[in-house]
């Protein structure tokens, strides 16, 4: 706003060059500036409440382990979740990851999935069962 107010006032070349057309550019301004931290401000919060894969609870159920892979030394040990282990590009484990009781639910969904494709194919193979 302060900027605004110094540009309208060196401003010779302004289009508006009244007292009235400069408290509607300054109007303007503040409006545009409130805009601009509501959006931050809801930018922030987003960022505080949305999930990550790597510390949400719904994303950890889905599988027994979780790893992250990365080159060689470009990941340190110490940044790494509690919940995850480390792989290099070899994949050789550099952290084991800790083992997580996950409920069977999805197995199940998974298991069932498997079935129908398989029995497709081999319908579409003409294979016998």
């Amino acid at each position: 706003m302060k900027l605004t107010e110094v540009v309208l006032a060196e401003s010779g070349a302004l289009d508006t060059p009244n007292e009235e057309g400069k408290a509607t550019a300054l109007a303007t301004a503040e409006s545009d500036i409130e805009v601009v931290f509501k959006k931050a401000e809801s930018t922030r919060k987003h960022i505080d409440t949305v999930s990550t894969k790597f510390d949400d609870p719904a994303y950890l159920r889905c599988a027994d382990y979780h790893y992250i892979m990365v080159p060689h030394r470009m990941s340190k040990t110490t940044e790494l979740t509690e919940q995850w282990g480390l792989l290099n590009e070899c994949t050789e484990t550099v952290v084991e990851a800790p083992l997580k009781q996950v409920k069977r639910i999805t197995q199940h969904v998974l298991y069932a999935i498997v079935r129908v494709k398989i029995r497709d194919l081999m319908e579409v193979y003409e294979i016998g069962v």
